[in-house]
């Protein structure tokens, strides 16, 4: 999937903030990890992957578990808004 969300910060760059976090190969202990971790905990991520589109007034307006597909993710970006 990395290839795609790479996909999707590119399609949606301006309109949409794409970020990635891979929880796995983090070094506990890090500051890094501590606030990947505080996040996921927020959010209440329970599986990987997990994809989350965000609307602008920073509600969860989508939610996505494991293989996801591009119509799905580009759908659910362009119904919070972010269109291309």
């Amino acid at each position: 999937m990395g290839p795609v969300v790479s996909q999707l910060e590119r399609r949606y760059a301006g309109r949409a903030t794409v970020r990635r976090h891979v929880l796995d190969r983090l070094v506990p202990g890090t500051p890094e990890h501590r606030a990947a971790f505080a996040l996921a905990e927020e959010v209440g991520l329970t599986r990987t992957p997990t994809y989350l589109v965000v609307g602008p007034e920073g509600r969860v307006r989508a939610r996505f578990t494991g293989a996801t597909s591009w119509l799905a993710l580009t759908g659910a970006l362009e119904a919070a808004g972010a269109s291309p």
